[in-house]
């Protein structure tokens, strides 16, 4: 297992060096300030899907109702503390993080029960899928038919954003994109101290073979519910930001298409390695950006594009470069044993 490990290991540890680099790089590479903030907004969503598809392995399409749950609770937590002392986005994020835990444990334990008949074996198939599916549908109806909370179909509107520390540059769209980027800076490092832990062994083990790790006393239910909960808190933190990003909250912000886009860019991006998530929001979000300048049927090209790299590229764009990179190496390894 550690021998295992160790190639992994590295590979963390260089998307871990990527990230740190690149976060400081976006706003300078990317069109605008405000596309460089989304883009990290959403991949700080697409690591919770990162989370539990690599190491549960459960694909889940209810990240965008913990999303939204975030999003709502950090809204309205920011309207009701502004201007007082607990008026701090370093309150509102671990709030908007323990509503989407909260929901989150609710429905891994039963649907990790449900579906697996109770031992967690198994719960990454079909459905898991729909059951998780079905939550975010109903996480979207009850938002539409609660005005008094949500706002219903005009959402929540007027979101103040919030300083960071009491300091109110950070309420300043640099300010702002310094905050995201820490806080995605955070979680990639603890995600990947965690996946070189005895815990992340323990998660790998489970993902090799769910029956070998329980017969050597691996609680795979309960390491599942913990994954899936720590997922939906990533994934309310993630929320949160956008609402305060946006400075409101729409009612799309918890919908069944909000739960797709984050999965899609998942899986476009691969789960290979964390920088996955990064790559597949980038190609997401700047290729519908810059198609809807062009075609007004944008979506297709995306889709189109999706479908190419579902056929062709294995593993998603992370998958592809590292193919063209062992590719280079065993062509320079040929040039250099040439006579």
């Amino acid at each position: 297992m550690r021998q295992f490990a160790a190639p992994r290991a590295k590979r963390d540890l260089r998307s871990s060096c990527v990230y740190l680099l690149s976060l400081p790089l976006l706003p300078f590479v990317l069109p605008s300030l405000p596309l460089a903030t989304e883009i990290v907004i959403m991949t700080i969503a697409s690591l919770s899907c990162y989370l539990v598809l690599a190491y549960g392995p459960l694909l889940s399409f209810g990240q965008g109702a913990f999303f939204g749950i975030g999003a709502y609770v950090g809204a309205g937590y920011a309207l009701r503390a502004k201007g007082t002392v607990a008026g701090d986005v370093v309150f509102a994020l671990p709030i908007s993080a323990m509503a989407a835990a909260v929901a989150a444990l609710c429905v891994g334990s039963v649907a990790l029960r449900r579906v697996a008949g109770g031992d967690g074996s198994g719960a990454g198939g079909l459905r898991f899928l729909m059951l998780t599916f079905a939550v975010a549908q109903v996480a979207y109806f009850c938002a539409y038919n609660l005005p008094q909370l949500t706002g219903g179909e005009n959402g929540l509107l007027d979101v103040p954003r919030l300083p960071a520390f009491a300091i109110r540059w950070f309420t300043t769209p640099g300010g702002f994109y310094v905050v995201c980027a820490a806080v995605l800076a955070v979680l990639v490092v603890g995600m990947e101290i965690a996946a070189n832990s005895v815990i992340g062994l323990g998660f790998k083990a489970v993902t090799e073979s769910e029956h070998r790790a329980a017969a050597v006393g691996y609680r795979v239910f309960w390491m599942r519910l913990a994954l899936f909960t720590t997922a939906g808190a990533i994934a309310g933190i993630a929320g949160c930001l956008y609402a305060s990003f946006l400075g409101l909250v729409p009612l799309s912000a918890i919908d069944v298409r909000q739960s797709e886009s984050i999965v899609v860019a998942t899986i476009l991006g691969g789960v290979g390695a964390p920088l996955g998530p990064l790559l597949g929001t980038i190609c997401l979000t700047l290729g519908g950006d810059l198609f809807s300048k062009v075609w007004p049927h944008w979506p297709f090209a995306v889709g189109a594009i999706i479908v190419l790299v579902v056929f062709f590229a294995r593993g998603g764009l992370w998958g592809l470069i590292e193919r063209a990179t062992a590719i280079r190496i065993i062509r320079a390894g040929h040039k250099a044993t040439a006579p």
